[in-house]
């Protein structure tokens, strides 16, 4: 079902703008559908409509109104979808985050400014929040289920999404009603998203190609399924799956429990090796798509080869520039830009908008060449940020995880290299203090690491490239582990 067609009675109207509407839509011609399954929770429409209505009375008695600035923590994924329908019904613009994102290195610093009110399940210290705690849940499904009237007026922007990109830096991205509302649209119009869809969401409402697909769903009728482990997430006979790459390779190890072939499985944030591309093929019979878009821009924006060539979809335009902003010619390589119509057109901080959003393009940061016949080929990131399956970090935060976790090393550097099927492999060169074991020094450095980042090579070396000032030199380091040699615990020195 299009939004365009929306029939109610025998009049086609206009199709609804909330999401509260929308589930009165649904809700009213079938109660008993279901919307939504958490874990072995199964939730119909006609229940999800009552709820969101006593969330919207819950939200309001604790100061939720129309112009309102909200955060939202829950971990629980029915519930936080219960608190952006009734933030937006309220006419409030919303944000959503998780304990851990608050957790991480300037998070609060840059979420604060921004908010009237937390609201959150988890203690976060000294703030402005207020605790959705076992007694407010109670209280809050408790309240009657009657409507408070239509939605008011979504605010611009109505919602608040959050990108680190390359930075490693958290940066809010304001977003307006009709920008919102291309992204839903867009990405129903691209998964072929319908009434008869599930929806399988491995990730929270933090992560934004899951909130575009869940409302995409709610728009089409569709069913949503969190599962309660990846090892269940088959059970739920999912006919779309979003992921990132790093969960794809653990997915596929349990398969389909129906066996019934999955239609649509889309990933984005990383390219996927043609290796990792063809066992996701083979196991589920899917179609595999492999999208690149932008927390800025939209999801999805162009869907990538094996060779990371691709061409830009409808309605959004990809254009590979240089410095001056002018395209470059075809087989030349330069910044790869973007433009659609859900792209924001600042950060909330507008000291970060200079450098991205410029010439009336979002810069990306990437690198790409351009084409024949509109394709580009993506060649990788202008910043050393690091990137496993998906899973971005800086290379700052892996060196301190070591030097905190082993007491042996003085200094850490990391770099990720292409391996041998075209994906990053970690390396990481260590130095000791004075009268350490260099094997036991690689072993616990490597116990201390993350499981995402996969293989690691580690390398014990008398001194790190650095500047006069004593800044570590990054871009010398790919010449620091070729020269390493074959004995990963001889001292290397790159003069």
């Amino acid at each position: 079902m299009r939004a365009e067609d929306v029939i109610i009675g025998s009049t086609k109207q206009a199709p609804p703008r909330s999401k509260l509407d929308w589930l009165d839509l649904h809700a009213g011609r079938d109660p008993d559908k279901i919307a939504l399954t958490v874990g072995e929770a199964v939730i119909s429409y006609g229940r999800f409509r009552a709820d969101a209505h006593r969330f919207r009375r819950a939200v309001a008695a604790l100061g939720v109104a129309a112009g309102a600035r909200v955060a939202l923590e829950h971990p629980d994924p029915y519930i936080h979808w219960l608190l952006i329908i009734a933030c937006e019904a309220q006419g409030a613009c919303s944000t959503s985050f998780t304990a851990d994102q608050w957790q991480s290195h300037g998070f609060p610093e840059v979420l604060r400014p921004f908010t009237d009110l937390i609201l959150s399940h988890s203690d976060l210290g000294p703030c402005r929040r207020h605790s959705l705690d076992a007694d407010w849940l109670r209280w809050a499904f408790s309240l009657p289920p009657q409507s408070e009237g239509p939605a008011l007026t979504r605010p611009s922007p109505c919602r608040v999404i959050w990108t680190s990109g390359t930075t490693a830096i958290p940066k809010g991205i304001p977003l307006s009603a009709a920008a919102w509302d291309w992204r839903v649209d867009h990405v129903a119009r691209t998964s072929g998203l319908d009434a008869g869809s599930v929806f399988l969401a491995l990730y929270s409402f933090a992560l934004n190609a899951v909130e575009t697909r869940a409302e995409a769903c709610l728009r089409r009728g569709a069913k949503i399924a969190f599962p309660a482990a990846l090892a269940t997430a088959w059970n739920h006979r999912a006919t779309h799956v979003w992921c990132l790459p790093a969960v794809l390779d653990a997915l596929l190890e349990t398969g389909p429990s129906s066996g019934a072939p999955v239609p649509l499985l889309t990933t984005g944030g990383a390219p996927v090796t043609p290796v990792l591309r063809q066992r996701a093929s083979r196991i589920l019979g899917a179609e595999i798509q492999v999208g690149y878009g932008a927390n800025e821009v939209g999801s999805a924006l162009c869907l990538m080869d094996e060779n990371a060539i691709g061409k830009a979809a409808p309605g959004v335009e990809i254009a590979i520039l240089d410095q001056a902003g002018h395209r470059v010619a075809e087989g030349e390589d330069g910044i790869v830009a973007m433009r659609a119509p859900g792209m924001a057109d600042r950060y909330q901080d507008q000291a970060a908008s200079a450098d991205a959003f410029r010439h009336g393009w979002f810069l990306s940061g990437d690198l790409g060449r351009s084409l024949a016949d509109g394709r580009f080929q993506l060649l990788g990131r202008r910043d050393d940020m690091l990137n496993f399956g998906g899973i971005k970090v800086a290379p700052i935060t892996l060196e301190d995880t070591i030097r905190r976790a082993v007491a042996a090393v003085a200094e850490a550097a990391v770099l990720g290299l292409p391996g041998p099927d075209g994906s990053d492999e970690l390396h990481v060169a260590l130095v000791l203090r004075p009268g350490q074991d260099g094997a036991a020094a690689r072993k616990a450095a490597a116990m201390a690491l993350p499981v995402w980042v996969g293989r690691c090579h580690m390398a014990c070396v008398a001194g790190l490239p650095k500047t006069e000032g004593g800044k570590l030199r990054r871009g010398a380091l790919p010449e620091l582990f070729r020269r390493r040699g074959r004995e990963e615990d001889r001292p290397v020195r790159l003069d």
